[in-house]
């Protein structure tokens, strides 16, 4: 079994984040925008 390197762990965190933002940003669109401090 092999070990996942720290590269390769961080890239599925970068990859995960980012679908991450894409659906916030999709529910930001559809609700009312409150606040603008986010990425």
């Amino acid at each position: 079994m092999q070990i996942p390197t720290i590269d390769k762990i961080y890239e599925r965190l970068l990859v995960a984040e980012a679908k991450i933002v894409e659906h916030e940003s999709r529910l930001a669109m559809l609700e009312k925008p409150k606040k603008k401090g986010k990425k």
